[in-house]
């Protein structure tokens, strides 16, 4: 194989991580925003019903321009409700739609991933064509080039298995690369990000055929 051309390959698909990679990190820093402002806006929405509470007694037991004065301030009390109403609306997580079918997708990236290796990977599928989970497919096809990129690295055999699991009772799709020399500290963070994002995990273990990496995704239903 021409070392350019399976440098070139190799640095297209990492370029692709990456990307994905910091799309996830903005979308973490921004439900991280979205989470502190929910807390607040409880904390003072507490203290705004209790300044509006007080305000609409003392007006009922006073007269004259005293009341007038509390009825401005329960006026002001319910507009800040409502204004903390809606930082409350705009700051409640969306929920991630149905992402693409699972298997095309990492079928079509491992077709990515075989010109910029030298190693030789099997690959097997226990898994329906239609399976979804909430990963997007370019989310799909990274944790494909991550994982299989990184556990080439000093392996002499790799391999991808996709496989559907019951884990509590619900389905989900997993998929599990086997090297026997590799332990995938490069990708980790990465695949664990991306996995996390979709409502799943990744982890590494020791294995009977060497270390495997498990990226595990909750079928959306």
């Amino acid at each position: 194989m021409d070392p350019a051309a399976l440098l070139e390959a190799r640095l297209a698909l990492i370029a692709r991580v990456r990307a994905v990679e910091v799309a996830l990190a903005r979308q973490e820093h921004a439900r991280a925003a979205a989470s502190l402002v929910r807390g607040r806006s409880h904390e003072l929405g507490n203290q705004v019903q209790i300044v509006r509470l007080a305000s609409i007694e003392l007006e009922r037991r006073l007269a004259g321009s005293e009341a007038e004065l509390l009825c401005d301030l329960r006026q002001a009390a319910e507009a800040a409700n409502t204004v903390l109403a809606d930082l409350l609306a705009a700051a409640r997580p969306e929920e991630r739609p149905t992402g693409d079918p699972v298997v095309p997708a990492l079928r079509a990236a491992i077709d990515q991933v075989r010109p910029a290796t030298v190693l030789d990977f099997e690959v097997r599928v226990d898994a329906a064509e239609d399976v979804r989970t909430r990963a997007t497919g370019e989310e799909l096809a990274t944790i494909v080039f991550a994982s299989l990129l990184d556990g080439a690295r000093g392996a002499s055999r790799l391999r991808l298995w996709v496989r559907e699991r019951q884990i509590e009772k619900r389905p989900w799709v997993e998929l599990l690369v086997i090297a026997d020399r590799a332990q995938f500290e490069g990708t980790l963070g990465f695949l664990s990000s991306a996995a996390q994002a979709a409502g799943g995990d990744a982890s590494v273990s020791d294995g009977r055929d060497g270390v495997e990496l498990a990226i595990e995704l909750p079928l959306a239903t």
